[in-house]
């Protein structure tokens, strides 16, 4: 798949964070101020990431689940805290369970990234916006 066909598909994606069994906080790539909207202080910078999938592999759910244990113990051991998501297409043709993860480095989000096979995370230093930042594309 070309670099555009990705933008396309992450443009048309809803990044939630599970504020509550019935409430979420939405994030699009580009939007600023996330921090802010989700009412988090004392956090300076931010990925949202996913085990699930790495492209063009798609496991089950259970193989996917497996894997973001995997994720959560790596977070973990790195001491970083994280909220519960999930990345969804605009036409909930697929989601996949997340992590938004706090005060995370970009060095950090890029390695966990790489090690899942993630093309693709967003990442934000404080309010700015989210950044969608690639891992195996050029």
């Amino acid at each position: 798949m070309s670099k555009e066909i990705y933008n396309e598909a992450f443009l048309n994606t809803v990044f939630k964070v599970i504020l509550s069994p019935s409430e979420f906080y939405e994030i699009r790539v580009g939007q600023e101020n996330v921090l802010e909207g989700l009412k988090l202080s004392g956090v300076s910078s931010w990925a949202y990431i996913t085990a699930w999938n790495p492209l063009p592999t798609r496991y089950s759910v259970e193989e996917n689940r497996l894997r973001d244990q995997s994720l959560r113990a790596d977070l973990d051991a790195l001491s970083l805290k994280y909220i519960e998501g999930i990345g969804e297409a605009l036409d909930g043709k697929w989601y996949e369970e997340s992590l938004f993860i706090k005060n995370i480095t970009k060095e950090q989000a890029e390695s966990l990234a790489y090690k899942y096979g993630q093309v693709a995370y967003l990442f934000a230093n404080g309010n700015d916006k989210a950044e969608l930042i690639y891992t195996q594309l050029q």
